[in-house]
């Protein structure tokens, strides 16, 4: 089974690169690389370590390329030199990342894919990286979670509102006052249908009452707050 490489991830380091981690069904941004560990950040305070097989980049296919008008400015500005406008330097540069892989093209002309999270090594056709859709400038600062796309019906979509509702409702205090108050990080966390049981939302929750620091699925209702109170 192939797993992901340091060579295969440390280009993209200073970029600002999204990742799920699979171990964890939760996800942050690439911000270091210790020997074989990754650091992911979660939020604005939180790193942590973990091991580069267990980390999935979100990246772009370079079929949505065309689209991205961002990257062809910057492009333009950096390599195109000689042509009329970047109207005709988009046309045969399009033509080239259409036709011939990523790894084929120097490593200045590589680095900018790397910069725009442009999948380089066909990751993701090795199920090593997970699609991210284009995002146009308007969507900026919107994530795109790993969750999988399914039509939903009244009667699904009934079935997963009252399940949300029933967790919340038994992971409603914190584990060590009862207090109902807190902060919380706001990382999303994908329900699968089918495995209900499994599902935990793991954001990391400060009571506002005690300063107790725990995640949301450690989190505990009101009926077992007053039986540890007995």
């Amino acid at each position: 089974m192939e797993t992901l490489t340091l060579k295969e991830i440390l280009p993209y380091l200073p970029y600002s690169l999204d990742v799920f981690i699979t171990k964890d069904k939760i996800y942050g941004e690439l911000s270091g690389i210790d020997s074989d560990r990754s650091i992911i950040q979660i939020g604005n305070n939180e790193w942590f370590k973990v091991h580069t097989k267990d980390i999935q980049p979100m990246l772009k296919k370079i079929k949505v390329i065309e689209q991205d008008d961002d990257f062809w400015k910057e492009f333009y500005a950096e390599f195109g030199g000689g042509y009329k406008n970047l109207t005709s330097f988009k046309n045969e540069w399009l033509s080239s990342f259409q036709n011939n892989p990523p790894t084929s093209f120097s490593y200045d002309i590589m680095q900018m894919l790397f910069k725009y999270h442009y999948d380089v090594f066909s990751l993701i056709e090795k199920k090593l990286a997970i699609e991210k859709p284009f995002v146009s400038n308007l969507e900026e600062g919107l994530f795109y979670a790993p969750y999988v796309l399914m039509e939903h019906t009244e009667e699904s979509l009934k079935k997963h509102e009252s399940f949300m509702d029933e967790y919340y409702k038994k992971h409603e205090l914190c584990p060590n006052c009862g207090h109902k108050g807190h902060t919380t990080t706001l990382i999303g966390y994908p329900l699968i249908v089918g495995e209900e049981e499994n599902y935990q939302d793991k954001n990391i929750c400060v009571c506002t009452n005690c300063g107790d620091r725990h995640i949301t699925h450690d989190r505990i209702s009101k009926e077992e707050f007053l039986k540890k109170q007995n």
